[in-house]
């Protein structure tokens, strides 16, 4: 399943971070795009959370509660169902090769 989106600033505000984390998170390597230049947020959530430590996070700087970014906090049906909404919300373009619902968690 692919969430796919054109601009850095749209996979921002789906994640709930600032449009210079995710430059950052590909100028690094933790996060990529698609051979097409466009991303997918899915797979981009997935490297976020692998690469993310907890402990060197700043939680006195975000904005909103964002467990989706928490490798520590289980993707619940709940926490799945509020990153699908954030990228319906920012016109994700949804492809699913295995004809599931969108609203499985990944």
């Amino acid at each position: 399943m692919r969430a796919v989106v054109r601009h850095a600033a749209t996979l921002a505000r789906i994640l709930g971070v600032g449009r210079t984390a995710v430059v950052r998170a590909e100028l690094s390597g933790k996060i990529r795009r698609l051979p097409s230049g466009e991303w997918d947020a899915v797979a981009v959530l997935e490297d976020w959370r692998r690469f993310t430590i907890c402990t060197l996070q700043r939680p006195e700087r975000a904005r909103e509660f964002r467990p989706w970014l928490d490798p520590e906090t289980p993707l619940t049906d709940t926490i799945w169902a509020e990153f699908c909404r954030r990228a319906d919300a920012e016109g994700a373009e949804w492809d699913d090769d295995d004809e599931g619902d969108q609203d499985e968690a990944p």
